[in-house]
């Protein structure tokens, strides 16, 4: 399907503009909550790292194919909303050092790399289908942490919830033009995880004790 007709279009620019714009407020809700707590309880490292190298991949894939930025401009700002949760989680547990420093540059070089087609293209193509996995996985842990520990911590339910409608927006905008089958499977799968983490986030949620 394609998006010259004028309902199409106009279907295409709201999913693209509902996308972008959930995003920008996406991670908000789980920054308050890490500010306002200074805790990282229920929040798992690992998975937000693994989100991280998801979204990466994404971004570099897209570069390197030469898409539209309305296609995935959602992945470069939830890679700075991600960047900032993982440097509050390790500022909150005191585990800040010149490594975590490294590991960062090193990855932002490797993608930037693939961005560019230094790497050729189709590493990127390979990463991608790697990625997928790996970004599937982050949700899983995540998942499994709270369920693990009965207990959504700081973990916030709003974030992921949202993050499955800009799934469901992105889905709608694929579905009118590229329709990139790797990238569908990314979404769809990704859909019903970033579900299922919000609904056993909010299973799990501390309860309030009464005075």
């Amino acid at each position: 399907m394609n998006v010259n007709n004028d309902r199409n279009q106009w279907i295409y620019l709201l999913c693209s503009t509902m996308t972008t714009v959930l995003c920008l407020v996406l991670k908000i809700p789980q920054l308050i909550a890490l500010l306002k707590s200074k805790s990282s309880r229920g929040l798992s490292l690992q998975s937000l790292v693994l989100e991280f190298w998801a979204y990466m991949t994404m971004t570099s894939y897209s570069l390197a194919n030469s898409y539209p930025l309305s296609m995935f401009c959602e992945y470069p700002i939830l890679l700075i909303q991600d960047i900032i949760i993982i440097y509050l989680i390790l500022h909150f547990n005191q585990s800040l050092n010149f490594k975590c420093f490294l590991t960062f540059v090193l990855i932002c070089l490797f993608h930037t790399s693939i961005a560019i087609q230094v790497i050729p293209i189709k590493v990127s193509v390979i990463l991608i289908q790697l990625g997928n996995p790996i970004g599937w996985y982050s949700k899983a842990i995540q998942m499994l942490t709270i369920v693990k520990n009965k207990d959504s911590g700081q973990v916030s339910a709003l974030t992921w919830f949202l993050n499955a409608c800009s799934c469901a927006a992105r889905l709608t905008t694929l579905w009118l033009s590229i329709m990139d089958p790797i990238v569908v499977t990314t979404l769809i799968v990704s859909f019903f995880l970033n579900t299922g983490v919000a609904i056993v986030a909010l299973t799990y949620r501390p309860k309030i004790k009464s005075d």
